[in-house]
């Protein structure tokens, strides 16, 4: 069981993982492709992982049918020309990062729109990167893998400015 929520594995399932692997391949499942491509999702997040409940999804589309967290995290939605959409699905059609377009509404104040068309401010000279900035972007939350892609470079980068390269 799941986070004692009561979601379980079908037995057809859990005790035969030929009959997991025939319906993973007739359900699209593709052998040759990297894991981060097709991940395995419940399609109502209150079922079960069975046949009737479960298909392949990329990471970007499961982020889309993910449950609310209890921490206050919640899906963002934005409606620019009488359109609505997840910021995921807005970050994918602009091209940009959804940690980068967080970052500039929640952190900078930005309007989605003005967050999602800003050109991105990729870091040409690395000196551009400071231990002040980094630290203040951590301080409002943001992860080393998220300032990185803010910034355009590595997370080794960051680390380093950080004083935590190994």
């Amino acid at each position: 069981m799941w986070g004692g929520r009561g979601i379980k594995v079908c037995d057809q399932w859990r005790y035969d993982y030929q009959a997991f692997r025939k319906w993973a391949l007739y359900a699209g499942y593709d052998e040759t492709k990297e894991r981060k491509y097709q991940t395995l999702e419940r399609i109502d997040n209150d079922g079960d992982y069975c046949p009737e409940n479960c298909r392949w999804a990329s990471y970007q589309e499961q982020a889309l049918n993910k449950r609310p967290r209890k921490t206050g995290a919640y899906k963002y939605n934005w409606t620019f020309e009488g359109i609505t959409k997840s910021a995921i699905e807005w970050c994918e059609i602009f091209g940009v990062s959804v940690p980068m377009v967080m970052y500039r509404v929640k952190t900078k104040g930005m309007k989605p729109f003005e967050a999602l068309v800003t050109p991105v401010n990729r870091a040409d000279n690395l000196d551009e990167i400071t231990e002040e900035k980094v630290r203040s972007m951590r301080d409002s939350g943001m992860k080393i893998k998220e300032i990185a892609d803010f910034f355009g470079c590595s997370k080794d980068t960051i680390e380093r400015r950080l004083g935590k390269q190994k």
